[in-house]
C-alpha cells in the first residue's frame, strides 16, 4: 500500500468515526453549549413556558443556571439574548417554534443527563 493510500484509509475511518459518533446525538457539536441539568421536571417547565410564552423560558433558564456552571455569566447572558430573540420573532411565528424546539432538546439533554428517568 502507499502514501496515497493509507491517508485515504486513515480519512475515511475519520470520517465513518465522526458520523457514528454524532448521529442522532443531543450532546453533539450541534448542542455542545446547551446547559445540563439534571432536574427533568424543571426542564419540562421550560418546555411548557416556552410554548406558551415564547421565550420567557429561555430567559428564565438564563437566570436560574448553576453556580457551579463554567462560564456561568457568558450562559447566563447568552440564554437571555436567545430568549429576547425567541420573544421578539415569535411575532413571525418562528421565534414560537424555535423556543419549543430548543424546550424539547434541553429535555432531551436532561433525560440523557439523568439516565431517562424524571
Amino acid at each position: 500500500m502507499n502514501e496515497m493510500d493509507e491517508r485515504n484509509v486513515r480519512i475515511d475511518a475519520k470520517i465513518k468515526e465522526s458520523k457514528t459518533s454524532d448521529s442522532h446525538n443531543p450532546n453533539s457539536r450541534l448542542f455542545g453549549n446547551m446547559p445540563r441539568l439534571t432536574n427533568v421536571c424543571f426542564s419540562v417547565l421550560i418546555l411548557i413556558i416556552n410554548i406558551f410564552l415564547p421565550g420567557v423560558g429561555t430567559m428564565i433558564l438564563g437566570c436560574c443556571l448553576p453556580d457551579d456552571m463554567a462560564n456561568k455569566n457568558e450562559a447566563c447572558y447568552g440564554l437571555i439574548c436567545m430568549g429576547a430573540l425567541q420573544l421578539v420573532l415569535s411575532i413571525i411565528i418562528i421565534g414560537w417554534i424555535w423556543s419549543i424546539l430548543f424546550g424539547i432538546v434541553l429535555v432531551q439533554i436532561s433525560c440523557s443527563e439523568n439516565d431517562g428517568s424524571i
